[in-house]
């Protein structure tokens, strides 16, 4: 099965081989996978570190795309674009996968032809120990698991750092919603996509072996500032899917206001 990894990235030239050393060492044939590694108009060094990954591994098909748009929506459109295979999986650039990570992913979408979707579990690693408090808080950094047996199913969530999904599939749903502009939403992004998945009655598949390990700065992310940042994030998302993309108008919102102040 021929697969695209798409690495949406910006600003994280220091972090992104991290991700890139896990994708390079995958368990899988070298003929039947890609990397494309979108900057998102970075300011930084990332495209220096994508050509000498480039340069490195001549046997692997690694590829650096530009877009300029600033928004994580793009660049995962942008990647979609230009990716070579049906089977598309994202992930972020803060990422490391697991050697078996396509493996897995392939083998989910192999159990069913009829599977559109697959999730991969994502838990988080930590630089260093973090505080107590905020492990309970770790959903809010990706962290996703539905247990460890093979799933198939409809109405699963998938998180973006994990997220494969069929290329015609993504097109014919309208892709991503709009996400991730710097550190804040201006929609429901990936939920949105699951959203209009699930509308559309498909089945996803959920590969518990193919682990993302999110990588995350005890200093900047295990931090009451940060973790409000994600709340509000999330919060911001709800009121997104009811007024832009149900069309519901100001009294559901208005709605959405009160539940949420109750």
């Amino acid at each position: 099965m021929n697969i695209s990894v798409i690495v949406p990235t910006y600003n994280r030239g220091n972090i992104l081989p991290m991700c890139l050393d896990s994708l390079v060492k995958q368990e899988y044939p070298k003929s039947d996978f890609e990397i494309i590694i979108v900057d998102n108009n970075s300011k930084d060094n990332t495209k220096k570190v994508c050509e000498n990954y480039i340069k490195k591994y001549p046997d692997i098909s690694l590829r650096y795309v530009l877009e300029k748009r600033q928004g994580l929506v793009y660049a995962r459109h942008q990647g979609a674009k230009k990716a070579k295979h049906e089977i598309l999986s994202f992930t972020d650039d803060d990422g490391i996968l697991s050697p078996i990570w396509l493996k897995e992913i392939g083998n989910v979408f192999a159990i069913c032809d009829k599977v559109v979707a697959v999730a991969g579990k994502i838990s988080i690693k930590w630089d260093t120990t973090p505080p107590k408090w905020v492990i309970p808080y770790e959903p809010l950094l990706g962290k996703l698991d539905y247990g460890d047996e093979i799933q198939i199913k409809k109405g699963l969530y998938i998180n973006g750092g994990n997220f494969s999904i069929k290329k015609s599939v993504l097109y014919e749903v309208g892709g991503f919603n709009p996400d991730q502009i710097g550190d804040w939403l201006i929609g429901d992004g990936e939920t949105g996509l699951c959203h209009k998945l699930h509308k559309k009655g498909y089945l996803i598949g959920w590969a518990p072996n193919a682990l993302m390990e999110h990588y995350q700065i005890v200093k900047k992310n295990a931090t009451l500032k940060d973790i409000k940042r994600r709340h509000i994030n999330n919060g911001r998302s709800i009121p997104y899917r009811i007024f832009a993309i149900e069309n519901k108008g100001i009294f559901a919102l208005f709605g959405n206001l009160v539940i949420a102040l109750m």
